[in-house]
Formats: C-alpha cells, sequence, structure tokens
C-alpha cells in the first residue's frame, strides 16, 4: 500500500495455488486470507525488513495486484 493508501495494492504470491482460507487471530480478532497468497514467515520478514530499508516491494517474491 502506498503512503497515500490508494491504490494498486499489492500482495504476495505463495507457492500453493490454493483459494481456500486460512485463518488466524490478530488483536483478539479472527481474520483470514487465501492460502495461496502465505508464504513462509521467514521469507516474510526479510520481505518487511527490505520494504524498511528500500520502500520498495521485495524482487524475493511474487506479487500480485488487488
Amino acid at each position: 500500500m502506498s503512503g497515500s493508501k490508494e491504490p494498486p495494492y499489492f500482495t504476495s504470491t505463495g507457492e500453493l495455488d490454493v483459494d481456500e482460507p486460512i485463518a488466524f487471530r490478530f488483536g483478539g480478532e479472527w481474520s483470514e486470507f487465501p492460502l495461496r497468497n502465505s508464504i513462509p514467515t521467514s521469507i516474510a520478514r526479510q520481505v518487511m525488513r527490505d520494504f524498511c530499508v528500500t520502500g520498495k516491494l521485495s524482487r524475493n517474491i511474487q506479487w500480485e495486484q488487488d
């Protein structure tokens, strides 16, 4: 998401092509997203570190535009 919070939005694309949801709790609330967008935690952390340093999307994973 850009600083303006306006589109385009990008979501990670993992290795599984599965549209079934994966659920998790965050801040006491349940949320979910398609399993196809899941990536390993270690990679997600590296992608976030890269973004914090560069302000750009990492090239280490695939992205889909929402």
